[in-house]
């Protein structure tokens, strides 16, 4: 399966360096990529950055020979059908350390910004409701 997708067969991606979840640099250095049929597979990439193919979980343990530690989290991750900041947590907390799950976190600005819009949410709600 180690085709390129074009961009129109890609529905979403989530870089696997954005947080340090995995030991495996060439691992670290790639993208969990949702196509648009939803099936989660990793786009490699060579150390120069270049794109090498997708593969699917168990083609990734098998040609990095990865450590029992990144292939739980790789497989808790494929897992997840969902890779926001609280899911990610949620498909790896019983892989990483507490530590490890605090640095899963959104960017502040991002937080920042969320925050405010719940401000003003809960603020419209409570001139509604009293």
């Amino acid at each position: 399966m180690s085709k390129k997708p074009q961009p129109v067969d890609i529905f979403f991606e989530m870089p696997l360096d954005k947080w340090r979840i995995f030991d495996s640099k060439t691992l670290a250095q790639s993208k969990i990529v949702l196509l648009n049929d939803l099936r989660p597979v990793v786009d490699m990439f060579n150390a120069a950055g270049i794109g090498i193919g997708i593969r699917t979980a168990s083609e990734v343990i098998t040609e990095l020979g990865l450590s029992s530690q990144d292939r739980q989290r790789l497989v808790a991750l494929i897992g997840a059908r969902s890779f926001d900041v609280y899911s990610v947590r949620a498909a790896l907390n019983d892989f990483l350390s507490d530590s490890e799950l605090d640095q899963i976190k959104l960017p502040a600005k991002e937080s920042e910004r969320l925050q405010s819009y719940m401000n003003n949410y809960s603020r419209s709600l409570l001139s509604v409701i009293l």
